[in-house]
């Protein structure tokens, strides 16, 4: 329940990254600057082009994890034996009644 309540929080956190990634890699779109292959020299690329491909690895973890959340974010409320009847008679319409993720 910790992870619902900060969820939002560091998704928007990443959406900022996201964002300031993107501006620097406009910015530096022909600056160039050595490419590298497994630690070693390889023909140039621009800054603009490493930064956009951290911005992509940003981009695809935020989207892992808002579909990671929807899965994890799940309650099991059935009481000891997971049919409601701890709750009597209203036990279906309580277990409806979930908050949104």
């Amino acid at each position: 329940m910790q992870l619902k309540d900060t969820l939002p929080c560091i998704l928007i956190t990443l959406e900022r990254v996201e964002a300031a990634l993107s501006a620097l890699a406009r910015m530096h779109a022909n600056t160039p600057v050595l490419g590298r292959t497994l630690l070693q020299a390889g023909p140039p690329i621009s800054f603009g082009l490493k930064v956009a491909g951290w911005m992509a690895a940003i981009r695809r973890g935020r989207t892992r994890l808002e579909q990671s959340a929807k899965a994890a974010l799940c309650l099991q409320f059935g009481g000891a034996v997971g049919n409601l009847s701890s709750l009597g008679a209203d036990g279906l319409e309580v277990a409806s009644n979930r908050a949104p993720l």
